[in-house]
């Protein structure tokens, strides 16, 4: 990482001496000379005051000094911290669900992660499929349980369950008592559905043309 980067001159800065601070480092002596030429020649100034083979920090190395540590501890705290995100025992996951979701399999998925995941940190958001896969490219969010199946690229996607559609009538109705029904059957009947952008609708308006129907809205 940058810090890294920035360690050579430190080191330098401690021992004031660039054959001490080079066998530190593990580099030629030249190496590190030209460092910090190169640094100097960038910043428009000395860093050092040189006698002989000793080096002198003045006070403008002191100032880079001072702000290239707190560099460095802000690199490294970032470091670790990303690293502990990543660790599936103590990192964050940022889980999305349907609303239609949200009252029995999401909490029974998150119990499950929790129980083997306890010191896990986990982050919940409710939303339509559309807007969950939108995050998970955005990489606002790890994982989603979202339908139906993505088609863009860059998606991983795996079936969870397969959850039926179905057709609730009066139990006087023509339908009712029926295990199973084609939506054609019900070609001509005034029904309720979810509304136009849901992903329960869109699967809807699916199987309807499936079936060669149309959906019309009528107004109430």
């Amino acid at each position: 990482m940058l810090s890294d980067d920035l360690s050579w001159f430190l080191e330098l800065a401690e021992t004031e001496h660039v054959g001490d601070a080079a066998a530190v480092l593990g580099v030629p002596q030249s190496t590190l000379s030209r460092r910090l030429g190169r640094l100097e020649h960038r910043i428009g100034t000395t860093l050092f005051d040189r006698h002989g083979r000793s080096l002198a920090l003045n006070s403008r190395g002191q100032v880079l000094r001072r702000r290239i540590r707190a560099a460095v501890t802000q690199l490294d705290l970032g470091e670790s911290e990303v690293r502990r995100l990543l660790d599936p025992e103590t990192g964050l996951v940022r889980f999305d669900f349907m609303h239609s979701l949200g009252t029995w399999l999401a909490p029974l998925v998150i119990h499950r992660f929790v129980r083997d995941h306890p010191r896990a940190e986990i982050r919940l958001h409710q939303g339509i499929g559309t807007e969950l896969l939108e995050r998970v490219i955005a990489d606002e969010s790890d994982v989603a349980l979202c339908s139906p199946q993505p088609t863009g690229e860059g998606l991983a996607w795996r079936e969870v369950l397969r959850q039926p559609l179905a057709l609730c009538v009066p139990v006087d109705h023509p339908l009712a008592g029926r295990t199973a029904v084609r939506l054609s059957e019900a070609a001509g009947e005034r029904f309720i559905s979810t509304p136009t952008g849901l992903n329960s609708r869109d699967l809807l308006e699916k199987v309807a043309r499936d079936e060669g129907l149309a959906l019309s809205r009528i107004p109430i």
